[in-house]
């Protein structure tokens, strides 16, 4: 499997108090992913920054996923799944999604 180019998870999502100073960092390097400062944000924007901190499982996940080989037992949805995850794959590697 080819090096990832981006800093490697887990990602924490991180506050400093309810409102402002939300930031992703990672866990195993100690450092800054995001950071926003002294911003207020609302339970969307929190939100987001919980799914971006997900983003290096997620990826994992689906590789892993990619990784099994299909059979013809593979169902159609399970099928339909694989695309989209190879599609996201793709995506947060930088290349076109297709989508």
């Amino acid at each position: 499997m080819k090096k990832s180019k981006h800093i490697p998870g887990p990602w924490v999502f991180s506050s400093r108090n309810d409102t402002y100073d939300m930031m992703i960092i990672s866990e195993s390097r100690n450092m800054w992913i995001v950071d926003v400062p002294s911003h207020p944000l609302n339970e969307t924007q929190k939100a987001n920054f919980q799914l971006i901190a997900a983003a290096p499982e997620m990826l994992d996940a689906l590789e892993a996923l990619l990784s099994a080989q299909p059979n013809e037992a593979t169902t159609e949805p399970l099928r339909s799944a694989i695309v989209l995850a190879s599609l996201a794959v793709q995506k947060a590697k930088g290349g076109n999604s297709g989508v």
